[in-house]
């Protein structure tokens, strides 16, 4: 039976097709400053791979910013376009870059030598362009990464390293993203986005219809922004349903994995308009979804399956799992990792379990 992703196509193929294009287009969805970080990342991985390209000699650091148009600051003498950025086959150090979103073509000035402080004051000061999103490529230095400022090297202390490869993506290093993303955009009421909002009327539990979209859009973008050398898919149907989010990709030495399949449970005590949610109900729901996340990676030939369950009932504030002996025994021999977070419906509540962390600590 032909493997429900690859349809007419082999692994082989679809190997090849994401070496060489990977990335372009599956992430059309994303802000533009991940869409540029990750067409930046792109660019350079394609240099790194390009045996036969001429040899960098500059050995400075190339400095990409999210401004497709020549700053008024440069004249059109002083600046060289590159309409074929992203082939390979130019040499990137000791230049800023002028590029859009999509980072295949590219305008670069060629900067002289001078410091580090000095360089970002040229981007800063001299061309203005402090605030717009930046990615540094330095190559003097061995550890193979990028620095992603989302908010301008004017704001140095926003800096995000990056590896520009992910051999192999494991469980935890997805739990490591969702556990960001819960602590900033999710864990309460008021750090939720005015568009984001989980919660219908919070005071009294009620949460929103679509809250599993809402957090998949946020992990998304996160899990896009960490590994800019995956893709991430949401939403694909399949044989045994439909999956939630797979991040697949590269592995060690070109080969090709499906990292990890993530199923995602928003667990309820009452929904949009306060219609009661059963505790047996919402235990099914969780049990459903370890053999969900089970038999996606199975036909997906995932290395890894996790179901994550985001708690939003108020019953119960300061679990520590939603899963039960039985669901666990049954994840164990699945291999199916479990994971948990707690969104609280109101900020007193959150206080108190951060003070109470403290005490037990």
């Amino acid at each position: 039976m032909p493997d429900a992703i690859s349809g007419l196509f082999s692994d082989e193929d679809i190997r090849n097709a994401h070496s060489k294009y990977q990335g372009a287009g599956n992430d059309e969805t994303q802000s533009d400053d991940v869409r540029f970080l990750r067409a930046v990342t792109r660019v350079v991985r394609t240099r790194l791979r390009e045996i036969n390209a001429p040899s960098d000699t500059i050995a400075r650091p190339a400095i990409f910013l999210l401004h497709p148009n020549t700053p008024a600051s440069l004249s059109s003498e002083q600046v060289t376009k590159h309409p074929m950025l992203d082939n390979g086959r130019t040499a990137l150090g000791g230049k800023l870059w002028f590029v859009s979103a999509v980072a295949n073509v590219g305008v670069g000035y060629e900067y002289g030598p001078c410091e580090d402080a000095e360089l970002f004051d040229l981007v800063t000061d001299e061309h203005k362009l402090g605030s717009v999103p930046a990615v540094i490529y330095d190559p003097r230095v061995g550890e193979l990464g990028v620095r992603f400022y989302p908010a301008g090297l004017e704001q140095a202390d926003g800096c995000v390293v990056l590896p520009l490869v992910n051999p192999i993506v494991s469980v935890e290093d997805v739990f490591a993203v969702v556990d960001r993303v819960y602590e900033t955009v999710l864990i309460t009421p008021i750090a939720q986005g005015p568009k984001g909002k989980l919660w219908s009327k919070a005071s009294a539990g009620w949460v929103v219809e679509d809250a599993e979209l809402l957090i998949q859009m946020h992990l998304i973008t996160a899990l896009n922004t960490k590994f800019t050398d995956c893709t991430i898919r949401p939403e694909q149907h399949q044989v045994s349903g439909r999956l939630d989010i797979e991040i697949e990709g590269p592995g060690e030495s070109g080969s090709f994995h499906r990292h990890v399949v993530i199923e995602l449970k928003v667990l309820r005590d009452f929904g949009v308009a306060g219609g009661p949610y059963s505790p047996r109900k919402t235990s099914r729901w969780i049990n459903d979804g370890v053999d969900q996340a089970y038999a996606y990676a199975a036909e997906r030939k995932s290395l890894a399956a996790a179901l994550c369950c985001f708690d939003m009932r108020p019953s119960h504030l300061e679990t520590k799992t939603a899963y039960s002996a039985a669901c666990q025994r049954k994840a164990k021999q699945l291999d199916v990792t479990l994971g948990y977070w707690y969104l609280f419906s109101n900020l007193k509540d959150y206080r108190a379990h951060l003070v109470s962390q403290a005490i037990d600590d």
